[in-house]
């Protein structure tokens, strides 16, 4: 059962997450680059957060697309650079 939420949990962050071959779009990721964009014309910044590194991956890889620059924080990331 548990698995099955994770699954759940998984598609409803971005289809990749499951099937890392799906073409599928994901609308929580356009909604997020939406937002993304309105918040730097007014000159804001943003963080974004997720329980799962790899949606943080998919994340990056779409601000990159964006032309949005961003730095990344996770398990993986030296003490000294945090």
């Amino acid at each position: 059962m548990l698995a099955a939420l994770t699954r759940l949990r998984l598609l409803a962050s971005h289809p990749r997450l499951y099937d890392s071959a799906s073409t599928l779009p994901s609308s929580k990721m356009k909604r997020l680059l939406e937002l993304l964009e309105d918040l730097q014309t007014e000159g804001h910044r943003a963080l974004v957060f997720s329980q799962f590194t790899s949606h943080l991956a998919l994340v990056r890889e779409e601000l990159d697309r964006a032309g949005f620059s961003s730095l990344c924080l996770d398990g993986s990331t030296p003490v000294g650079h945090r």
